[in-house]
């Protein structure tokens, strides 16, 4: 008896909720109109959550850059730096006494009016970067730099590497010994260029985008009857979080077009943050000491990962051979920046051999 009244119980209910959910006002009848709105939410959350990797991915390869300085440390100062002593005064540097200038430098314009005394040479060493402490740390390394060489015995090239200027004594462009000449340099970036008593300007590439200046007589005594130094603005460019963004957007955008899978969206974005980190610690890891990534080798990284947002727009087997493709892609842009960052910073074997 018991079991049958259960059995009426339960069967009364089953009714119930059949005709209950036939009704207009039964929120059983809109499960589905329910259901969909929430997918549909559901899959702009997932895109915002593309958009915020792709953000958080170039991030990440701005912090490939330089860390902040301590405030007892070195740091880039761009100031004005102007030397005018009396015409029957000049400031004198001899070989034992040089004339440094440590502060740090990004883009700037010298001027300096100078003369040589027979048989001396001068060299102006810009972007000069020697080993420092950064944030508490201090890594040996041989010192990166470029040199302006002028001289009044046997000339040569303008422009030496740190191994040319420290294993040959001449080169250089020939001035006459006691006549007053001007040399200009302009660096922008890891451009720098100069002229020396009016002559075409002569470009190189620095191996660093700021430095130091010193220079440094040898052989004879050097009058400095002028020398400025006028900071330049340097242009900033886009800023790699938004780079990260526009590698984001076509898979964002694609995934709302295709309605992809919330999981495929999901997947996506934390894919992107991976595989750009991965390139960006394989690619950028031959960085010497106190050196910045190019902009050019930041660009590669950040975008390495965007091949992996047009791939999930696949299916099928098709997905598995876009994901090769973009892996493929992903690699090659890595392998790439390594070739950039290693012609960059070529071994120095003389340097080895002299230093140590």
């Amino acid at each position: 008896m018991l079991a049958c009244g259960l059995g009426r119980h339960d069967r009364f209910w089953r009714e119930f909720a059949l005709i209950r959910s036939s009704y207009p006002w039964s929120g059983a009848a809109n499960i589905p109109r329910v259901s969909g709105e929430v997918m549909r939410r559901s899959i702009w959350v997932a895109a915002g959550w593309v958009l915020l990797c792709g953000v958080v991915s170039g991030w990440l390869v701005e912090g490939a850059r330089l860390d902040a300085s301590r405030p007892n440390e070195l740091t880039i100062q761009n100031l004005p730096f102007h030397l005018n002593p009396k015409p029957s005064e000049p400031f004198l540097i001899r070989p034992e006494k040089w004339l440094a200038l440590p502060a740090l430098r990004q883009d700037f314009d010298m001027h300096a009016d100078v003369e040589l005394a027979d048989g001396a040479t001068l060299d102006f060493v810009v972007r000069r970067v020697e080993p420092r402490s950064l944030d508490g740390v201090s890594l040996p390394f041989h010192g990166r730099f470029r040199v302006l060489r002028v001289t009044t015995g046997s000339g040569g090239e303008l422009w030496h590497t740190p191994a040319e200027a420290l294993l040959n004594e001449g080169g250089g462009t020939v001035l006459a010994p006691g006549s007053r000449a001007t040399v200009s340099i302009r660096a922008r970036g890891r451009a720098v260029e100069a002229s020396v008593a009016g002559r075409p300007w002569l470009q190189v590439q620095a191996q660093d985008d700021y430095g130091g200046l010193v220079l440094v007589a040898r052989g004879g005594v050097v009058a400095v009857h002028a020398l400025d130094i006028t900071p330049q603005q340097r242009a900033s460019g886009l800023p790699l979080w938004l780079v990260g963004l526009g590698a984001a957007a076509p898979l964002a955008v694609l995934g709302l077009l295709l309605r992809l899978s919330v999981g495929r969206l999901l997947l996506g974005g934390l894919a992107l943050v991976l595989v750009t980190e991965l390139v960006r610690r394989f690619a950028l890891a031959g960085l010497p000491p106190l050196a910045e990534p190019g902009r050019t080798s930041q660009l590669f990284v950040a975008l390495s990962a965007g091949p992996l947002g047009l791939a999930l727009c696949f299916g099928g087997k098709r997905l598995f051979v876009a994901l090769i493709c973009a892996a493929v892609l992903a690699a090659t842009a890595g392998w790439w920046v390594t070739s950039l960052v290693e012609r960059r910073f070529p071994p120095t074997p003389e340097l080895d051999a002299l230093l140590g």
